[in-house]
C-alpha cells in the first residue's frame, strides 16, 4: 500500500513538472510571437513612412510642374484669343469694308497668316499616369477624387488630340480647295489675295468661320485643361495636409 502511494505522489510530481515546463514552453511561444508582431509592425510603420515622404516629394514636385503648366496654358489662350479676334476682324471687313486701308490690309494679312493655326499644345500622359498609379496605392482619402481629376486631365489631352486630327483633315485639306484668285501663299508664305472676290465667294466666308470656330473649340479645351490643373493643385495641397499629420 505504502508503494503505491509513493507511485501516486511521484505520478503527480512528474505531472507538476510537465505542466510548469508546458506553461513555461507556451510563455516562450507567445512572447516570440508577441515580438515578431512588433517587429511587423514596425516595419510596417517604417515602411509607411517612407511611402509617405516619397509620396509627399512626387506631390509637391507635381505642384511645381502644374504651375508651369497654368502658366504656359494661360499664355497659350491669350494668343489663342489674338487669333480668333483677328478672324473676326477680317470676316468683318470683308464684309463692311468697300476699300480696304493700309490698317484694313495689316489685319487681312495677319488673319490670313493664322487661318491654320489651331494653337494646341503637345503634352506627354506618362507622368501624370504614374502620379494616378501612386495616389490610388496610398491609404488617403481623397484620393479617388485626385484620381478622379487626372483622368479628366488626361481626356482633355486626348480631346485635344482628336480636334487637331479633325482641324488637319476639315481645314487644311478644305485650305487646298480653295479658289487660288481668291486667297493663295506665295514663296514667301505672304498672302496674296483679291479683295473683292472675297467678299462674293462663300467657301471663302465658310472656311474663315470654320477656322475661328477651330480656334474657339482649341481655346474652350485649353480653359477646361486649366480649371482641371486648378482643381488638381487645390486636391493635391489637402493630400499634403494629411500626410504631414
Amino acid at each position: 500500500m505504502i508503494k503505491f502511494f509513493r507511485h501516486i505522489r511521484q505520478n503527480l510530481i512528474m505531472e507538476n513538472k510537465t505542466g510548469k515546463y508546458l506553461k513555461y514552453a507556451i510563455g516562450e511561444i507567445v512572447l516570440v510571437v508577441i515580438g515578431i508582431l512588433i517587429a511587423l509592425q514596425v516595419n510596417n510603420w517604417n515602411e509607411e513612412r517612407r511611402d509617405s515622404k516619397t509620396l509627399i516629394s512626387i506631390l509637391e514636385n507635381e505642384k511645381i510642374s502644374i504651375a508651369i503648366e497654368i502658366e504656359k496654358e494661360e499664355t497659350q489662350i491669350q494668343l489663342i484669343n489674338g487669333w480668333i479676334d483677328t478672324v473676326l476682324n477680317a470676316q468683318i471687313i470683308i464684309e463692311e469694308v468697300d476699300v480696304p486701308t493700309p490698317q484694313h490690309q495689316k489685319v487681312l494679312d495677319k488673319a490670313f497668316e493664322v487661318l491654320t493655326y489651331l494653337g494646341l499644345r503637345t503634352r506627354k500622359i506618362e507622368h501624370l499616369q504614374s502620379l494616378s498609379q501612386s495616389i490610388s496605392r496610398s491609404k488617403l482619402t481623397g484620393k479617388n477624387e485626385v484620381v478622379r481629376t487626372i483622368s479628366q486631365l488626361i481626356d482633355g489631352f486626348g480631346l485635344g488630340k482628336d480636334l487637331l486630327d479633325i482641324h488637319q483633315e476639315n481645314l487644311l485639306n478644305h485650305d487646298r480647295s480653295l479658289n487660288s484668285d481668291v486667297l493663295r501663299f506665295n514663296s514667301k508664305d505672304e498672302a496674296v489675295y483679291n479683295f473683292e472676290l472675297m467678299k462674293t465667294d462663300n467657301q471663302f466666308q465658310h472656311y474663315l468661320t470654320r477656322s475661328r470656330g477651330h480656334k474657339i473649340s482649341s481655346r474652350n479645351t485649353g480653359v477646361r485643361i486649366v480649371e482641371n490643373y486648378k482643381l488638381l493643385n487645390d486636391q493635391i495641397e489637402e493630400l499634403l495636409k494629411e500626410l504631414e499629420k
